[in-house]
């Protein structure tokens, strides 16, 4: 065939004919998604490098496809991609072999309290929830929700609108020489130092905070996500400073605003954290006037009191979390009883308590 003398032809020429690759489809750069797996996000950031953000009304979804079967790595791949500024390399059979030149992934969402309760309370109990995913939400916020309701009928800020607009357009068009910013020495990250002063206020903020985390005053987990506050204000105040129309070193006005943002969310997240707590006591008050008033004649597993329905127990995180309260304080004990299955955790009621019911 005509293939097969020119394939001779090279051979003996000595050369080797030139076999083009197929280009690739070019992947169109993202600014956020919805609704996705690790595996499509990890497509998406391909042609992203500047970040994705993942927006959802409701991050309960997210959480939970965390730990859904098949996604048993993803709860690694978002705690990777909090820094924002190293590449990711994948390898996967079936799906190739590619390098994310910046893993940087932004999550935004809500979530009902007593779902962040029970999350925070995983976190605050050790175990998979305590790998520090939950201490990178660090601008979390839990606003009070007024008594009082005002109808409120007015047109938007159309000023305010447009300026904010403004705002994120020039921001994703800007270039580092636009602001006069420094790059490494490999060319892959450009960054602006504090001024003087502002950075005299940063290392007088940061040792307060280091300061705190070592005192002992807080839960592990709270430590833990104050322990991240510095590098938060730093990139605050960077925001702070290119919102602003800065150019050149970040001021001490931009680090001022980052500091007093991070005071605010600082109390925030006390609030977060300590409502596990608050949960927690609920549930354990509940299940002891239980007790207290005989529910259970002698002994009970967590799928009983569950099964009741009361108030702060519905869930098998309320029961536990009640538990290991009353285990403490000896109105219960549990015992390890084995069956053709896995072991079921008994609880026998403090013979005290019996009699004084």
């Amino acid at each position: 065939s005509p293939a097969f003398f020119v394939m001779m032809a090279h051979i003996k020429t000595g050369t080797v004919p030139s076999l083009s690759l197929p280009p690739e489809e070019p992947q169109p750069e993202r600014l956020m998604t919805n609704d996705t797996t690790v595996q499509k996000l990890s497509d998406i950031l391909r042609g992203s490098p500047r970040g994705v953000a993942v927006v959802m009304d409701e991050l309960v979804g997210l959480l939970e496809g965390l730990g859904a079967t098949g996604q048993e790595g993803a709860r690694a791949f978002y705690l990777t991609a909090w820094n924002g500024n190293q590449p990711y390399r994948v390898d996967r059979i079936g799906r190739g072999s590619y390098v994310i030149p910046r893993l940087s992934v932004c999550v935004l969402g809500g979530m009902q309290p007593g779902k962040l309760q029970n999350y925070v309370r995983q976190a605050m109990r050790g175990g998979n929830g305590d790998d520090g995913l939950m201490q990178r939400f660090q601008l979390l916020v839990w606003p009070d929700v007024s008594s009082d309701w005002v109808d409120v009928d007015r047109h938007p800020d159309q000023q305010a609108f447009d300026d904010v607009m403004a705002t994120f357009t020039r921001l994703r068009d800007l270039t580092p020489t636009d602001v006069n910013a420094k790059t490494e020495i490999f060319g892959n990250v450009a960054y602006l130092k504090f001024d003087t002063q502002a950075q005299v206020l940063f290392n007088l903020v940061r040792k307060l905070l280091e300061t705190k985390v070592r005192s002992g005053e807080f839960h592990t987990v709270m430590e833990a996500h104050l322990s991240k506050y510095p590098a938060m204000i730093a990139a605050l105040a960077l925001v702070t400073h290119l919102v602003d129309g800065g150019v050149g070193p970040v001021t001490l006005g931009a680090m001022k605003k980052a500091a007093a943002w991070a005071r605010y969310l600082s109390q925030h997240a006390e609030r977060a954290y300590g409502a596990a707590d608050n949960a927690a006591t609920q549930s354990a008050k509940a299940l002891a006037d239980k007790l207290s008033k005989a529910a259970f004649k002698s002994s009970f597993t967590v799928r009983d009191v569950k099964r009741k329905g009361w108030q702060h127990l519905a869930t098998d995180d309320d029961v536990r979390a009640a538990l290991e309260w009353l285990v403490d304080a000896n109105w219960v004990v549990g015992e390890d009883k084995k069956g053709t299955g896995r072991p079921t955790t008994v609880y026998t009621i403090n013979p005290r308590l019996q009699k004084a019911a």
